[in-house]
């Protein structure tokens, strides 16, 4: 299920965000955070952020796959809960506080850990139950030279509430800076 979920979420974008080019490699070995937006074939929006974390992935790991901690790592996250975990399966209770007028969503998904120590960590989600039509992702963690991490952040969702779809990119896109800013900052203390 998690090679599907992640297949289909990257055939959707126009290029695999794994692959930097040599002027997103510089931009992002000057700290940069490199977001980039598409749509998937039924319009849901798919925002992708990419950055450079100063920390090893071993270090990064915890803070993208326990979503108990998500509430004090993640921007935007009022509550969180791992609700269970079963092996390389994950399923998380998340409320995102979204800005007034609109009401906090509750998002309960499925995730699968996908883990290759020294190559690659990934955790990739579906929502099973919640205030969204949709809601997938995925997290992908690569080493990028000596003691830091390459990561990747993919989102595709549309809460159930009326929201304008240029206002969902545009909220998707606009917060992802602040996840890798916090991501960077969380690591940093570990």
């Amino acid at each position: 299920m998690a090679a599907s979920l992640f297949a289909l979420v990257f055939a959707l974008t126009a290029a695999d965000p794994l692959v930097v080019n040599d002027a997103e490699r510089a931009r992002l070995e000057r700290g940069e955070v490199l977001v980039a937006g598409a749509a998937d074939v039924n319009g849901v929006p798919i925002a992708v952020a990419r950055a450079v974390i100063d920390a090893p992935p071993e270090k990064v790991w915890p803070l993208v796959w326990d979503c108990s901690r998500f509430a004090g790592t993640m921007p935007l996250i009022a509550k969180s809960e791992l609700v269970e975990h079963t092996g390389n399966t994950t399923i998380c209770r998340v409320v995102t506080d979204l800005p007034f007028p609109l009401p906090d969503l509750t998002n309960v998904s499925r995730a699968v850990l996908e883990v290759e120590p020294g190559v690659r960590w990934r955790r990739s989600w579906k929502m099973i139950e919640g205030d969204y039509s949709v809601n997938q992702g995925s997290f992908t963690l690569l080493p990028w030279g000596a003691g830091k991490t390459f990561a990747v952040y993919q989102i595709s969702a549309r809460p159930k509430v009326p929201v304008p779809d240029v206002l969902l990119a545009k909220g998707q896109s606009d917060r992802l800076p602040d996840l890798m800013v916090a991501l960077r900052k969380h690591a940093a203390a570990r």
